[in-house]
């Protein structure tokens, strides 16, 4: 997955500078997203409901289940340190699937001039429906 990414992502830099390039990730492709921004110079990561790691989300669903039989861990929280250009997460205060504390976790890690948006009200497959959303996308976008 990581690899797909990267080719694609060298495909658009055929035609586009890399500051013309705005990565969005959203639920599980947050993961991907964030590690190819760890890797390239963007112009901007958009996260829309991330996960802090698989390892952490799998314990909330799966608290049984041993760590080593996860094969993707996904790992948010290392990749997102390395992210060099301007990042923005989105998550909603009533997401069912993944709990809006992973993007407080991954707050920690985040520059000054990155932003956390909560969606008041939002659950994980409607954040677009609200007129806060449209708002500060508008506002990281211009």
């Amino acid at each position: 997955m990581f690899s797909d990414g990267q080719f694609i992502y060298d495909q658009i830099k055929k035609d586009y500078e890399e500051d013309n390039i705005i990565i969005y990730g959203r639920s599980i492709g947050t993961g991907i997203a964030t590690h190819l921004a760890s890797n390239n110079k963007p112009k901007q990561l958009i996260l829309e409901s991330p996960f802090y790691n698989m390892i952490d989300l799998a314990k909330r669903f799966y608290p049984w289940l041993p760590k080593f039989l996860i094969r993707y861990p996904f790992r948010t929280d290392r990749y997102i340190i390395n992210v060099e250009c301007p990042i923005a997460l989105f998550h909603g205060t009533n997401d069912e699937i993944i709990y809006s504390k992973s993007s407080l976790k991954l707050k920690e890690f985040l520059k000054d001039t990155d932003r956390l948006f909560f969606i008041k009200g939002g659950h994980h497959n409607d954040l677009s429906s609200f007129e806060s959303y449209h708002y500060h996308l508008g506002e990281i976008l211009n």
